[in-house]
């Protein structure tokens, strides 16, 4: 079923794609989806709320910048793992969060043309299981 899922989401033809990669996404997404049930259990029988079971995804890799103004920036990166559906993003702009996405860019706006700025991006499960 989360293989079927996945083709949906993706919209893509499972003869193109790399069968390690699809095995890959598939045990993550599986993974995933018991993580979520065992904490949904737990919470349900036994009032115990998880928020964290710490475990680490990847770090992004290739963080660009695409096109900059004087006030914005529009940046992008590498998921290694490509699991842009299975998390969010947190954009840091000098140690501040400043935007949360689920793609592989961002646009950061309401920058000053004459400050120096330092960008991190953050990889988060979804469901904060991550």
């Amino acid at each position: 079923e989360s293989l079927k899922n996945y083709f949906i989401k993706t919209m893509q033809a499972p003869h193109r794609m790399d069968i390690d990669a699809v095995n890959i996404k598939c045990s993550t997404l599986r993974d995933l989806e018991l993580a979520f049930l065992q904490m949904l259990k737990k919470e349900i029988f036994e009032g115990v709320v998880l928020t964290n079971n710490n475990k680490t995804l990847d770090s992004v890799t290739n963080l660009n910048v695409i096109h900059r103004t004087d006030t914005s920036i529009w940046i992008s990166w590498t998921d290694k793992l490509k699991e842009s559906q299975l998390v969010k993003y947190e954009i840091y702009l000098n140690g501040k969060i400043v935007d949360t996405c689920s793609s592989e860019q961002c646009i950061i706006e309401d920058l000053d043309s004459n400050t120096t700025y330092e960008i991190a991006v953050i990889t988060k499960g979804l469901f904060d299981l991550m």
